[in-house]
């Protein structure tokens, strides 16, 4: 909720269930989507996707952190050493260093569209490239030695 009050622009809308409405008065809250069926158009229709890290898992990454660019969209996230495992080329613009820089980024990548397209196709290849199922079943067959 912190991430999105410092960033909250005219017309934000968060989907989740009604705990939302406390802690972000005024904000236009939508109803849970479903994740197989909807949450891919949203992605793909939301200007961008927020993802802050869970605080149980730190250091990680989450579904979303490929889920979006796969289905078209645009997500800015926290600072996770996660995304090491990414290029830097891919990360750095939609990594965030904390809730204040959330509304300078949404600005600048709404300003330049092409930029925020070419960065979406970007990341759509790079998935495509080295994050497939295949390649994760390839890292555990080399990890195991068969």
């Amino acid at each position: 909720a912190r991430w999105v009050r410092a960033g909250l622009p005219a017309g934000l809308r968060v989907a989740g269930d009604a705990g939302w409405r406390n802690l972000l008065p005024g904000c236009d809250v939508l109803p849970p989507v479903d994740y197989y069926t909807a949450l891919p158009e949203c992605y793909g229709r939301a200007g961008a996707v927020l993802n802050v890290t869970s605080l149980l898992l730190p250091r990680s990454l989450s579904q979303r952190h490929f889920d979006v660019w796969a289905a078209g969209g645009l997500l800015l996230s926290d600072a996770t050493p996660g995304l090491d495992i990414f290029p830097a080329a891919l990360t750095r613009p939609m990594t965030l260093r904390g809730p204040a820089e959330l509304p300078s980024r949404l600005a600048e990548l709404r300003a330049d569209p092409v930029r925020a397209l070419e960065l979406r196709r970007s990341w759509r290849e790079h998935l495509r490239a080295a994050h497939t199922y295949a390649h994760r079943v390839a890292r555990i067959r080399e990890a195991l030695a068969l």
